[in-house]
């Protein structure tokens, strides 16, 4: 056992934990802060009213019968939203910091579960498991109240680096993860020019078509695309100094989401003040030069803690193997992975007409197809039905009327978009758009 013992400590300091920052007082309370303003930022983009029992999809989480019923609740996730939010003002100003965050990492463990119920967890990365990690950090070591109550007293174990350093780790598995789930098809393919294609309608700059006009430049940025999310996993195990230009460039892609592909998701940037330079602020006596914390340090750490760790790459490899989706803590990343042989494939795929099912209200049209898409069976019965001209067919009056009724409308409305893409030219656009194909009154 002593043995086991003593392996485990020199793999904690000489390997795993090689990379964890040292920081000062100044550094981890300024860390708090930041990181406190980007979860809240995070909870304000993802607000979420009620969710109805009827547009919950069916995940593995909703098995949770008092979870389904807490989200059908009316303002029962505003509450657990507001909630958070006065308990992230109280972190962030270091009182009571230690408990107070294990009250929030259960808080937004219960908000991730609420939003999963949704079907969609991509979104949310690898952030709930790492807050999970994160309650064993010494909040109270760093500046504030916390630390003006206890005098700058030290007692704990743990650096304070250890929390951002988590932040780096569960980015970079999650990278990894993705990169594992493109493979090397997916760059030979020049797999970006097709998602370029698919989201250019809703892309904040016009350079993915541009890029999807030439093959070769598709073929270079997906081999980047893969390359750098394997070449991530590096980055908890490098000095502070070079994990910063890893940030960098694993940030880029990250920019990329937004401008490619309108995908601003919030709790990936949080994951990506792991790889800021905190050991910059005002420096730290036990910085070894490089940023990092002194062999004395590592070896406090304890072995329990590096146990604790496993988890990360554990249930990834898990995830990833099975490919399991189940939020809010497993996912294999596969996110734009999937890959097509041809441009011809892709327009087989992504040029067929897509349809909105909208409830009319007194107040305006409602989108209802999270409702009708909640009974799978009954919705892609609609849209077959749709798609071989029949609009009045029993799957569509009796799925799509059901949610119009539940939204309080008087009728429904289905309304067809079909685009064409154009990939010698780099262009996309509509063959035709809101072209209304079924209408009738709710009831009827």
């Amino acid at each position: 056992m002593h043995l086991v013992r003593s392996l485990l400590n020199r793999l904690s300091w000489t390997w795993l934990l090689r990379g964890l920052p040292a920081l000062t007082p100044e550094a981890f309370g300024l860390f708090r802060v930041v990181f406190s303003l980007l979860l809240g930022a995070t909870l304000l983009w993802n607000w979420e009213g009620d969710l109805p029992l009827s547009i919950q999809r069916d995940v593995p989480i909703a098995s949770l019968t008092w979870l389904r019923d807490l989200a059908a609740t009316p303002s029962g996730i505003v509450h657990v939203q507001q909630a958070l939010l006065l308990g992230l003002v109280v972190f962030a100003a270091g009182v009571y910091s230690r408990a107070v965050f294990v009250a929030l990492a259960v808080g937004f463990t219960l908000w991730f579960s609420l939003l999963s119920l949704r079907g969609v967890i991509h979104f949310l990365g690898p952030l709930p498991m790492a807050m999970l990690l994160m309650t064993v950090t010494p909040w109270h070591e760093g500046a504030g109240w916390d630390r003006t109550r206890t005098r700058g007293t030290r007692s704990s174990r743990i650096s304070p680096g250890f929390a951002p350093w988590v932040l780096c780790l569960a980015f970079a598995i999650a990278f990894l993860a993705a990169g594992h789930a493109k493979g090397a098809q997916w760059a030979m393919n020049g797999t970006v020019r097709y998602h370029f294609m698919a989201d250019a309608d809703v892309a904040w700059v016009p350079w993915g078509p541009w890029v999807a006009a030439r093959p070769r430049l598709a073929v270079l940025a997906s081999w980047l695309v893969v390359i750098v999310e394997h070449l991530a996993i590096l980055a908890p195990f490098v000095s502070p100094r070079r994990r910063a230009f890893m940030g960098l460039v694993v940030g880029s892609l990250i920019v990329g989401f937004v401008l490619m592909h309108n995908a601003l998701w919030p709790a990936w940037w949080v994951l990506l003040l792991g790889f800021a330079p905190w050991h910059l602020v005002r420096g730290s006596a036990d910085d070894q030069g490089d940023g990092r914390v002194s062999p004395a340090t590592l070896a406090a750490v304890p072995v329990a803690l590096v146990l604790l760790l496993l988890i990360l790459p554990v249930q990834q490899i898990a995830a990833s193997t099975l490919n399991l989706e189940a939020g809010p803590f497993l996912s294999a990343y596969d996110m734009y992975s999937t890959t097509y042989d041809s441009p011809e494939a892709f327009v087989r795929v992504n040029g067929q007409p897509r349809f909105r099912i909208m409830a009319v209200t007194p107040g305006g049209e409602v989108n209802v197809e999270a409702c009708v898409r909640a009974d799978e069976p009954a919705f892609h019965a609609l849209e077959s039905a749709l798609e071989t001209g029949r609009q009045g067919g029993v799957p569509v009056r009796e799925g799509a009327t059901r949610c119009a009724r539940e939204a309080g409308a008087t009728a429904v409305r289905i309304t067809a978009d079909q685009r064409f893409f154009d990939w010698e030219r780099g262009a996309t656009g509509w063959k035709f758009h809101d072209r209304v194909v079924g209408d009738w009154a709710v009831g009827s």
